[in-house]
């Protein structure tokens, strides 16, 4: 909870001094470079403590690979769906570049981030060093993340009541929830689980720091490991997704993206899809980052 209030403050500060001296293009230079320096961060993390990790990986992949799968399809569709009888649309400014970006350009533009990621992974996995104050580091890009985005959008016109107390967002945010919720009943039908493990293992959305430890206390370090690959997965596979599909259902993506939407893929988000829709991302991505710590304990007592 306290990322979560520093994550705030620091788009609030961002906001504030939004007639600070800095172009938009040495903004978007320092929001690309962060977001870049985080993945590989993410990435070396995971890499240095992946010698029982990988292993425990090859255990719980059927379980991983279901519940990853069942989320996506769950999130992805009733989001869409909700956005299609709503007639929800966007006419953001990355629209207008569509005749001159073709579908490989995407593709170049999301390995991008994923190759960072998998570079991190190596070098973590090859030296085997632990970062020292690794959560300061990252705190610490998140937050230069969160107050360029205050500058640009404050530059932009869009107000922080329409920001944080965004009606599209909070929508979104709580869709996401109860598709999750029926696809943890549905996952743990599949794979014989008991229908609290199946909850835990679906309420993460994305934070995968928090959820892995929260299930590994609650339930078994088995399931904590699962649990932890699962939110990964999500958070990877949203950033490689955003740059090749996004534009073509962004709230979907979004909503998918979970918690992490107001962190980790809040500048995959804002650098692909556009300004429209950061206000829906850090709205839903705020509720979502709120209600994990609550729902995954109080999962374990229905």
């Amino acid at each position: 909870m306290i990322q979560l209030f520093s994550i705030i403050m620091a788009f609030i500060v961002g906001y504030s001094c939004s007639e600070l001296p800095i172009s938009q293009i040495v903004l978007n230079r320092v929001l690309n470079y962060s977001a870049l320096l985080i993945l590989f961060v993410m990435g070396y993390e995971f890499g240095s403590n992946s010698s029982s990790i990988l292993l425990e990986a090859m255990q719980l992949s059927k379980i991983v690979v279901t519940f990853t799968i069942l989320l996506f399809i769950f999130n992805f569709v009733s989001v869409f769906i909700f956005t299609k009888l709503n007639h929800v649309k966007f006419h953001n400014i990355k629209d207008k570049d569509k005749k001159n970006i073709n579908l490989f350009q995407y593709v170049i533009g999301s390995s991008k981030y994923f190759l960072y990621v998998f570079s991190g992974i190596i070098l973590g996995y090859t030296l085997k060093w632990k970062l020292i104050h690794l959560d300061l580091i990252i705190n610490m890009m998140l937050f230069i993340i969160l107050f360029i985005i205050g500058i640009q959008l404050k530059k932009e016109g869009i107000s922080i009541r329409k920001i944080l107390l965004n009606k599209l967002g909070i929508a979104i945010s709580f869709i996401v929830i109860l598709s999750s919720v029926c696809a943890g009943i549905v996952s743990a039908k599949v794979l014989n689980l008991n229908p609290n493990v199946g909850l835990v293992l679906s309420s993460g959305f994305g934070w995968y720091t928090l959820s892995g430890i929260l299930s590994g206390q609650l339930i078994s370090p088995h399931i904590g490991a699962a649990s932890f690959f699962i939110d990964f997965l999500r958070e990877i596979m949203t950033i490689i997704l955003i740059p090749v599909f996004g534009r073509k259902s962004p709230i979907s993506f979004i909503a998918y993206s979970g918690a992490t939407a107001l962190d980790f893929s809040l500048p995959i988000i804002k650098l692909n899809l556009g300004d429209e829709v950061v206000p829906i991302a850090i709205t839903s991505g705020m509720i979502l980052t709120a209600i994990v710590p609550i729902l995954i304990p109080f999962c374990m007592l229905l």
